[in-house]
């Protein structure tokens, strides 16, 4: 009998262990923001945790030839193809060379759309908006897609405004989901 509560209970732990490894619907409470923070290169950054899909390892990445310079290139999540973009290069921070141990952080709402760079996660933290600070608090904090810094120098990211974006994150989305436009274009031109 001990053995059969055993096996019920490593099921139960293996099922906890799976729901937390997928995205969690977060809720705001009062003032609060629930944040994912990393690190990338030498800058640490949040990113409210409603935004961010999943955080996986970067296993594989092909190149996409004639992609933007901030699009490392496409990998694959959950059957599908996704872009990879070098945050660094986005915010306007000198780029961070590709290495082995890097993470990916997934974005979307509803669905993968693209995902970033990360060297290093750093985990979970919830902040008060009175924590924040306005991003010109920090010299590094120059790009729009910046919407506050924490008194630890943590520069926050607007993840609406990346998702929404339509520069580098919108090309992101153009390299693994051609527009319709371009196909029509092909078909016109044959």
């Amino acid at each position: 009998m001990s053995r059969g509560i055993v096996e019920a209970d490593r099921a139960t732990l293996v099922e906890r262990a799976t729901q937390l490894s997928r995205r969690v619907a977060v809720e705001h409470v009062g003032t609060r923001l629930s944040l994912v923070r990393f690190r990338a290169g030498e800058d640490v950054f949040a990113l409210e945790s409603r935004f961010v899909r999943e955080v996986v390892r970067l296993r594989q990445l092909s190149p996409v030839p004639g992609a933007p310079l901030a699009v490392l290139g496409v990998t694959t999540y959950q059957g599908e193809i996704l872009a990879v973009v070098d945050l660094l290069s986005v915010v306007h921070i000198a780029g961070v060379r590709l290495r082995d141990s890097l993470w990916l952080l997934v974005l979307g709402v509803d669905t993968a759309e693209f995902a970033i760079t990360a060297d290093e996660i750093l985990g979970a933290v919830d902040l008060s908006h009175d924590a924040l600070l306005p991003p010109g608090a920090a010299a590094a904090a120059t790009s729009p897609l910046i919407f506050a810094i924490t008194e630890d120098a943590t520069a926050v990211l607007d993840g609406a405004a990346l998702l929404a974006s339509d520069g580098t994150f919108g090309a992101a989305r153009d390299a693994v989901r051609p527009s319709d436009d371009s196909q029509g274009e092909k078909e016109g031109n044959t």
